[in-house]
């Protein structure tokens, strides 16, 4: 494993261990250039008012916005049911593919990101893995029943 990547690994775990209130500010320098606490952060990169969790409305009107909607439950369980559009990435795997999640957002560390799982738990951890990684609009939806009736979908 690269120092970077071990680093970075560092970081979420420091996170998740410091919760997702904490990371926003914990991290706040996290993914600019320098990165060190020196380094002024744009003000368009400083969250001061996260997204809300558990806001099936939010997160509605967020995916019909062009928002990533991120599945982080097990590859059998996305299988099983997902929301139609969701990618996959579980959420024990997401410190180590975040370069997928740059790619799906096309780099943008702005636009809006819906996680979900089961429950909410490995959503939460997830939001904080994004948090920390830089990315500013990230919501946890909660878990797969807390989307609109119906609105899942059973994979063909």
């Amino acid at each position: 494993m690269s120092p970077s990547r071990m680093a970075m690994r560092l970081i979420v775990i420091a996170g998740v261990l410091f919760g997702a209130a904490g990371a926003g500010v914990w991290f706040a320098g996290c993914g600019e250039r320098g990165g060190g606490a020196d380094v002024p952060v744009p003000a368009a990169r400083l969250v001061t008012q996260p997204l809300p969790d558990f806001d099936p409305e939010l997160a509605r009107k967020l995916v019909a916005d062009g928002a990533l909607l991120l599945d982080v439950r097990s590859q059998d369980e996305y299988a099983e049911r997902h929301l139609e559009g969701a990618k996959l990435i579980p959420a024990e795997d997401l410190a180590d593919r975040l370069e997928e999640v740059t790619a799906l957002t096309g780099g943008n560390l702005d636009r809006p990101i819906v996680v979900y799982c089961r429950s909410g738990r490995r959503a939460a951890a997830a939001k904080v893995t994004l948090l920390a990684a830089g990315y500013s609009a990230v919501t946890n939806l909660g878990g797969l029943q807390d989307w609109e009736s119906g609105a899942a979908v059973p994979s063909p």
